[in-house]
């Protein structure tokens, strides 16, 4: 698992749309029925990286809409809470099946829990809602409304520093596909801090709406 969410999510989201403006073509053949499967699984595999990437809101129209009328309560359930459960139901439904040279042993399973261990670790931090809501507090503040020391803070700012930089496909200078470069992730929270105060904004990115219908 390389943690890459926000090269997940416009992957999928591509795959997803380029399916969707095909549909009428692709109902008229044999294999309509394993397509319409696999995109189900698809749909379930981008709200996984939807609900674990910063960069909200940077899934385009229709399939941001498919998504929140198929999994918006899930992929909500998992940001606010950092509950595990439906990402291991969503995983378990659209991941491939393993397999194992190890008899007996069950080797699907075995990858869905590591990767449910994985999304654990790298959950959402405590105060990582608070600084959406401020571009200027403190630590002891954000320790106060967290109900946490100082000390923690300060730790779960270092984790939410950490998750925000991913390795990113750059188009024109990766030479492959799982070539990238490690960069911040477009639509998250970015903030300095020192040893008081933190100051915050967010990054946000204007949707083309037009790409959908203009893409061939």
């Amino acid at each position: 698992m390389l943690q890459r969410y926000a090269d997940a999510e416009r992957m999928l989201a591509e795959l997803i749309e380029s399916i969707t403006r095909n549909r009428q073509y692709f109902s008229r053949t044999q294999q309509y029925d394993v397509i319409v499967k696999w995109t189900d699984k698809l749909t379930a595999l981008l709200a996984i990286a939807v609900a674990l990437s910063p960069s909200a809101g940077e899934t385009a129209e229709p399939t941001a809409s498919l998504l929140r009328d198929k999994y918006g309560d899930r992929i909500n359930n998992i940001r606010r809470a950092g509950n595990s459960g439906p990402v291991g139901d969503l995983f378990r439904f659209a991941c491939p099946r393993f397999i194992s040279v190890i008899p007996n042993e069950d080797a699907h399973e075995r990858q869905v829990a590591l990767f449910i261990r994985q999304v654990e670790h790298a959950r959402a931090t405590p105060a990582r809602s608070y600084l959406q809501l401020y571009s200027s507090v403190s630590i002891a503040k954000l320790a106060a409304l967290t109900e946490s020391k100082e000390a923690d803070t300060r730790s779960d700012l270092m984790s939410t520093k950490a998750q925000a930089l991913q390795v990113q496909h750059v188009a024109g200078r990766s030479a492959g596909y799982l070539d990238g470069e490690l960069a911040p992730v477009r639509g998250d929270i970015h903030f300095h801090a020192d040893a008081t105060v933190v100051q915050a904004g967010v990054e946000r990115s204007q949707t083309d709406y037009g790409a959908f219908f203009t893409a061939g």
